[in-house]
């Protein structure tokens, strides 16, 4: 949480700095709140985090994010997590919002990305 954090204040700021229009004050105080709301929630994305994930993790998030949220929800369809939500961040499952049957080498090379799945051999855990 600690990353997650330090990463989240970086993120806030640049999006705060990109879109908060500069006359806010103009707008009435529900949707200038509702600005700053959209403004403060870093989502926060995994590949088929839901299934696996998520649902290793949760009862730690759960914790560790109670201790300093005010609400933390937590979507289910059956056994897979659909998502958990907090003031501060949004963990989705990019699964949810792709066509069936996409992997994540494809996903993250339809972004540009270079980096490729790492396979830790047995010996090396």
């Amino acid at each position: 949480m600690d990353e997650l954090n330090r990463r989240a204040t970086v993120l806030r700021a640049d999006v705060e700095k990109r879109f908060i229009p500069y006359d806010i004050e103009l707008l009435p105080k529900k949707q200038q709140q509702k600005i700053r709301d959209w403004c403060a929630q870093v989502p926060v994305l995994g590949f088929n985090s839901g299934k696996y994930d998520l649902n290793l993790i949760k009862q730690y998030f759960v914790d560790e994010l109670s201790d300093t949220c005010t609400q933390v929800k937590v979507a289910t369809q059956g056994s897979k997590t659909m998502f958990m939500v907090t003031p501060e961040f949004k963990f989705l499952d990019v699964m949810n919002y792709l066509a069936p049957g996409i992997s994540y080498d494809k996903w993250i090379k339809a972004y540009g990305c270079q980096q490729a799945k790492v396979m830790v051999p047995i010996e090396m855990v």
